[in-house]
């Protein structure tokens, strides 16, 4: 079992663990009751002790180990957990309660590298390296990049090649003859034969009628279709067939089929003036994509690389 699988430490799950430990510590301590005051004492005394080793860093506020908490880790944790309005108001004791949070969940990060082996450090050292640069390409990105320009000329041929997405659509009216049965031989072929005949007849329906009273399994209906139904095969029939043009004998579900369009009605979409601003946002992304594909393209030709092959074992 590899050391991801063993210890569940999947970068992403933490990295959002230790923002949410921050918290959860910075809270249960404003929880706790007042420290006595010869325990503010014995905690001056401490605190004390630990600036003398700071003097070297102005920057620095708590050394935990041979570790340097700064006061940019402190604001840095306290934005990521209470936020920009949160942080404008905490006051100095919920400072503190931070603090003493960071304190913690750096003495434990400490304890738990001690115990790892080798082989789980570096495993560790991949998944830094691979926030790393993840954090670093996602600000590169918002630094370097501006999303191309949606076009007039763009919304429009949007506009025009789905107007389904506003509205427009065609709905079609048609009939259909259904053998109810799967049949063989000499049943089939009759069954076939009538249904050929009715389908070159004017009235389906009565024609129908007549064959269920003579004891055919067969049905008939009559029905509304947009561009998009439950059956994709019905949709491509459909979509084959001119006004009153009767189709061919189609198999669906082993079943026996003719389908006719005996009207055809087109709904316009809606205008393209109510309609612009909702195809620039969905365009927009898309332009964004390509933006960033763009500049991948350059970099890619700038950068130095070269792929190295695995070496041949022996």
């Amino acid at each position: 079992m590899n050391f991801s699988s063993r210890r569940g430490m999947n970068f992403s799950l933490l990295s959002k663990a230790g923002a949410t430990l921050v918290l959860s510590l910075a809270l249960l301590s404003c929880g706790q009751n007042e420290e006595q005051p010869e325990n503010k004492a014995q905690k001056n005394s401490d605190n004390s002790v630990v600036a003398s080793h700071l003097n070297q860093n102005e920057n620095a506020i708590v050394k935990v180990g041979d570790q340097i908490i700064t006061q940019d880790d402190l604001d840095a944790a306290i934005l990521r957990t209470v936020g920009e309005l949160g942080a404008f108001q905490l006051d100095q004791e919920g400072r503190s309660k931070v603090l003493e949070s960071i304190v913690l969940s750096t003495i434990m990060a400490q304890k738990q590298m001690d115990a790892l082996s080798v082989e789980e450090k570096q495993q560790v050292e991949i998944q830094v390296k691979a926030y790393r640069n993840e954090l670093l390409a996602k600000k590169y990105l918002k630094e370097n990049i501006s999303s191309l320009p949606v076009t007039n000329e763009m919304v429009k041929n949007y506009y025009e090649k789905h107007p389904e997405k506003f509205g427009g659509k065609t709905i079609k009216t048609y009939e259909v003859i259904k053998g109810l049965t799967k049949l063989e031989g000499d049943v089939r072929k009759k069954l076939l034969a009538e249904i050929n005949r009715v389908g070159a007849s004017k009235n389906w329906q009565g024609e129908v009628e007549k064959l269920k009273r003579q004891g055919y399994q067969i049905t008939y209906a009559r029905a509304a279709h947009t561009d998009k139904s439950l059956n994709k095969q019905i949709d491509i029939i459909l979509a084959g067939l001119e006004l009153n043009e009767v189709s061919s004998v189609h198999y669906l579900d082993g079943m026996p089929m003719i389908f006719k369009v005996v009207e055809s009605r087109t709904v316009e979409p809606k205008p393209l003036s109510q309609v612009r601003t909702e195809i620039r946002k969905a365009l927009a992304p898309l332009q964004l994509k390509k933006a960033v594909r763009q500049i991948s393209d350059e970099l890619l030709k700038q950068a130095n690389i070269e792929y190295i092959e695995p070496a041949e074992t022996q």
